[in-house]
């Protein structure tokens, strides 16, 4: 856990057959960050926790959840330089019995309302990545609240949403006190200015995967302004995806396993 208490999340990660972006190398660490801007995120290749098997691991800072989450997904970056569609696996991950795991906090079944490919250009400008291809979380923060939130006032680019799954382009990373794709497969917060949820899965294998995308999702759905909804307040911990950190099967498809009260143990 990070200094700043950022409710760090450990990302799976196996990877997904859908992206052929080369692995990164850089081993894992804890990320940290300006602690006016709540985000968490997480290291990725960790192994499964071992965790203390008590009952009420996650309690409730009182904040508000997304009880009946309504996603849009949003692509930056056309088809030669914008991640491959997932909308398929989430359409199935929001209505899925996996996520019925989390109806003991309040979560019931959610929806994918539309999803948008956005050209890069439209997103970021020259000078926002540096020579490396990596820029930093307030900026894409700023970045994402355009997109939901014109400053103009006009129409928005995407679908109007609870939330928001956003996948960034090849080439760019994002620097969250760590690297993405080197040490992280994603990261969720909320826009500073509108408040808006949302996750960021970064341009590799890992941070198109079901274990990383259904890890932030899971959370982002339960603890959508970090550090205000279900975590381990006590222990510093992490949210619902901290304390297990390991892939599972869910009908055939790959799921992170989840920290469920009820059952005082990591599930499935």
């Amino acid at each position: 856990m990070g200094p700043t208490r950022l409710l760090l999340s450990a990302l799976a990660a196996l990877a997904c057959a859908c992206s052929a972006a080369p692995p990164a190398t850089s081993a894992p660490s804890d990320a940290g960050t300006d602690a006016k801007h709540k985000i968490d995120a997480g290291p990725r290749d960790a192994a499964p926790a071992d965790v203390d098997p008590r009952y009420d691991r996650m309690t409730s800072g009182g904040g508000a959840v997304l009880a009946n989450m309504k996603l849009a997904i949003v692509y930056i970056g056309d088809d030669t330089d914008g991640a491959p569609s997932r909308d398929e696996y989430v359409t199935w991950l929001v209505g899925s019995g996996w996520w019925g795991i989390m109806n003991q906090y309040g979560v019931g079944t959610g929806s994918v309302v539309g999803s948008v490919r956005v050209p890069k250009a439209d997103v970021f400008q020259p000078g926002d990545v540096d020579a490396n291809g990596v820029t930093y979380y307030a900026l894409v923060d700023a970045r994402v609240d355009a997109l939901v939130q014109p400053a103009d006032g006009g129409p928005s680019a995407v679908p109007a949403a609870d939330a928001y799954l956003v996948f960034l382009p090849w080439g760019v990373n994002v620097d969250i006190g760590g690297v993405t794709c080197d040490m992280y497969y994603g990261y969720h917060s909320a826009t500073l200015f509108g408040h808006v949820p949302y996750a960021i899965m970064p341009p590799c294998t890992g941070g198109h995967s079901g274990t990383s995308i259904s890890h932030e999702l899971a959370e982002m759905a339960t603890d959508p302004f970090p550090e205000s909804g279900w975590a381990d307040h006590t222990m510093t911990e992490g949210e619902i995806g901290d304390l297990c950190n390991a892939p599972a099967f869910w009908d055939g498809q790959l799921v992170t396993r989840l920290w469920s009260n009820e059952a005082g143990a990591c599930v499935p």
